[in-house]
């Protein structure tokens, strides 16, 4: 089903990040091109980066809570794959990682290049009914920030939702791009999965009136 719905998205305000993920404010003298709030980093392959002066995120972990892990109604379900737009924040940051990047041969140690990148997806409308997220165990799916400013894997939106000035879809998902190490050297890996992997796990539930 062809899905116009747009809605406006806000979120390139650097997040304020506890539990796994949070910001830590430095001062920084990186420089290839210097302003007030980046540093330009220029990469192996020829790109020129905005990186952000004044923050470092931290990715301590790779294991998260999800929205749910079963259906709602599990003979009602529905599945959407990969993604119908998304987003990229203009910014970079630098990263660093626990422990568990050494599974991507990563280091704990060293420094990384990344970016947010918004995933969307849309849902169809199915009168009488809503539709209620979750993620099986194992199922690809990215991350969102949850009321009580918890990461969590899971998705956001649905039917019936203000639209998202200019992109389309009604549910969107967190995927950090890990694009580059700090000098340039190029890496390519999403986290926490492939964008071209997600699956959109969903239940329909019978609104009784």
């Amino acid at each position: 089903m062809k899905c116009n719905i747009k809605k406006s998205c806000q979120y390139w305000l650097l997040l304020l990040f506890t539990n796994a993920f949070f910001p830590i404010f430095l001062s920084c003298n990186d420089d290839i091109i210097d302003n007030t709030n980046y540093n330009i980093i220029l990469t192996e392959d020829g790109k020129s980066l905005q990186v952000r002066k004044d923050t470092l995120l931290f990715l301590s972990t790779d294991s998260f809570s999800t929205i749910r892990d079963d259906a709602i109604d599990p003979n009602n379900i529905e599945i959407l794959n990969r993604f119908v737009d998304v987003k990229r924040d203009n910014d970079w940051l630098k990263t660093k990682f626990g422990n568990w990047c050494l599974k991507y041969s990563l280091s704990p140690d060293s420094l990384y290049l990344c970016r947010k990148e918004y995933y969307y997806n849309c849902i169809p409308g199915k009168e009488g009914y809503v539709a209620i997220p979750y993620v099986p165990l194992g199922s690809a799916m990215g991350l969102y920030e949850n009321d009580d400013n918890t990461i969590i894997i899971g998705y956001k939106g649905g039917i019936n939702i203000t639209p998202i000035k200019g992109v389309i879809g009604n549910c969107w998902t967190l995927i950090y791009y890990i694009g580059y190490t700090s000098n340039g050297r190029k890496i390519d890996l999403y986290f926490p999965t492939n964008p071209q992997m997600l699956k959109w796990y969903y239940s329909w539930y019978k609104i009784i009136n």
